[in-house]
């Protein structure tokens, strides 16, 4: 029910809505993407356990390791 947005939006996967910090999914994408580490944490946390989403966290976009746990601001800075 919550991965649909309540039903409104097949496939959304969770991507409705904000986050608890008051971002969107596609907001700590981009944040992440864009060398925010807090939000590839967070990202990491709140995304679907090995899903495309969750690697992108853990890794840092591509700059740390993947280590499932992500910690990027204490892995990368």
């Amino acid at each position: 029910f919550g991965s649909s947005c309540g039903d409104t939006s097949e496939g959304a996967n969770g991507t409705c809505g904000t986050t608890t910090s008051g971002n969107t999914i596609d907001g700590l994408i981009a944040a992440c993407g864009g060398g925010d580490n807090t939000a590839c944490d967070e990202l990491f946390s709140i995304t679907p356990v090995d899903s495309k989403l969750d690697l992108f966290g853990d890794t840092c976009a591509g700059v740390g390791s993947e280590d499932s746990t992500a910690n990027c601001v204490e892995q990368v800075g």
